[in-house]
């Protein structure tokens, strides 16, 4: 979380989860799923291929960004809406399109799914909306109070 960069990973067998990163990322995993959520209006250039794993890219929704997603086997989910595009490529499919001009944004699985969704936001900065707190880190739940005695009478 929050990576001061240009980022550079690379790993053989691990999922990898990146969030509030903004200069540039060049990810390869061989074996692992990558969740990425980027920040800010400003997208970073990214490049992120893995071998056999998923791919989940949260933009946030004023993003500008020119976008190819590709799985050679498996399917794409387009939860971004427009300007995205879809189309199946033999075993595997595409997502591609641009909003505005902004950075180039390369995924590529050799098996897996790559999905493409808008991320939550809670302002114009881009920045995710804050997390709530751990039930567990609230503490014990409190036992509801006895109920109260009956009145005795004399």
């Amino acid at each position: 979380t929050n990576l001061v960069g240009p980022v550079q990973i690379n790993a053989r067998s691990r999922d990898v989860q990146i969030s509030g990163f903004t200069q540039s990322l060049d990810l390869t995993v061989d074996r692992g799923d990558v969740e990425l959520r980027p920040t800010g209006a400003s997208m970073p250039k990214m490049d992120v291929r893995t071998r056999s794993g998923d791919i989940d890219l949260g933009l946030p929704d004023k993003a500008r960004f020119d976008l190819k997603a590709q799985t050679d086997h498996g399917e794409v989910h387009d939860e971004f809406g427009a300007p995205m595009a879809t189309s199946e490529l033999g075993a595997g499919a595409m997502i591609s399109g641009a909003a505005g001009s902004g950075p180039s944004l390369r995924l590529q699985t050799g098996r897996g799914t790559v999905t493409v969704r808008k991320s939550g936001t809670d302002d114009d900065t881009g920045n995710p909306p804050p997390v709530p707190p751990h039930p567990k880190s609230l503490g014990a739940p409190k036992s509801p109070a006895p109920p109260p005695s009956a009145p005795t009478s004399a």
